[in-house]
């Protein structure tokens, strides 16, 4: 492994929050050669690592192969990877449904929606008479 792969693969969460902040990055989302390879250049240069595209390249390559190697990328083809990292899952954009235990319950106990203790301005109870227990 060379020193600017081991950079980048001894600081791979850091790096993937790198490429995060930099693209729309998922569990399960696709990533392509370009991008990793725009995503190693950006975040060696934060080390104040600058590269010559040949050098470029082949760090790309060993970081993909060492990601590869960790299950963290699975390769779809020779210039596409999966991102498998569970961490990067997306959440759901829909709102959980409140919920309805006890609602059905609470409207029949109480029809009249007064809440039982509650006055109304004159200092009686605003409980419907029907409804007082004697």
């Amino acid at each position: 492994m060379n020193k600017h792969a081991s950079i980048v693969f001894d600081n791979r969460t850091e790096f993937l929050y790198f490429l995060r902040s930099r693209f729309r990055l998922y569990h399960k989302s696709n990533l392509f050669l370009r991008d990793l390879h725009y995503g190693v250049s950006g975040f060696l240069e934060q080390y104040g690592v600058r590269l010559s595209y040949h050098e470029l390249e082949e760090t790309t390559q060993r970081v993909i192969g060492l990601l590869v190697s960790e299950a963290i990328l699975k390769e779809i083809d020779a210039r596409t990877w999966m991102l498998n990292y569970e961490e990067f899952q997306k959440l759901s954009a829909k709102a959980p449904k409140p919920s309805t235990v006890g609602q059905d319950h609470q409207k029949s106990a109480n029809p009249s929606g007064v809440h039982p203790g509650t006055q109304d301005k004159s200092g009686q109870s605003a409980m419907p008479s029907s409804h007082v227990q004697k």
